[in-house]
């Protein structure tokens, strides 16, 4: 499977669909939480995804707001 975020792919895509199947998904403009949902919907790993967004989430959160002051 080819997955690609880019606008520029829909030029590739027929000659690129020819070698393996091809998923476009909508990753500009995308937080990293919905890039990583999309990725994972094409693989069958929503819950996976789910699982890793709120450990990273957890961490994120577990930072002090000082650290973002931080030179």
């Amino acid at each position: 499977m080819i997955v690609s975020g880019g606008e520029d792919l829909r030029e590739l895509y027929e000659r690129l669909s020819a070698v393996a199947p091809v998923v476009v998904l909508p990753y500009y403009g995308a937080t990293w939480q919905d890039a990583l949902r999309a990725t994972a919907e094409a693989f069958g790993r929503e819950r996976r995804a789910a699982d890793l967004t709120r450990s990273v989430e957890a961490r994120i959160a577990a930072v002090p707001p000082t650290a973002a002051r931080s030179p």
